[in-house]
């Protein structure tokens, strides 16, 4: 396999926000393709009988992103975004990412 692009960010949240990110349902995210690709799969834990991640991790065949709220920082939410195609597929999963933490958060 190619080595993979990656990225992190962090970025401003409101307590409001992340107290809402730490308690998502795989059911609040409604759309079915990022970065052009079908949603896999949208994970609260990373394994089966571990506590929930505070965030959510969704994956598409060549992608996946991770919004969680960050421990260390009261009003900060970290987010990985890591794909295997290119730059510019990992610049277009990060811009659909944060569009839909965005939509989840605001519903």
């Amino acid at each position: 396999m190619a080595s993979p692009f990656i990225n992190a960010l962090m970025f401003a949240a409101t307590s409001a926000q992340k107290s809402l990110l730490g308690a998502l349902d795989a059911n609040n995210v409604t759309q079915t393709e990022l970065a052009g690709e079908t949603i896999v799969s949208v994970l609260l834990m990373l394994r089966a009988m571990e506590p929930p991640i505070g965030g959510l991790k969704v994956s598409t065949k060549n992608g996946w992103f991770a919004g969680q709220g960050h421990p260390a920082q009261k009003m900060c939410t970290k987010s990985i975004w890591k794909v295997f195609i290119s730059e510019e597929h990992l610049a277009k999963l990060e811009e659909e990412a944060k569009a839909l933490v965005n939509k989840v958060l605001d519903n």
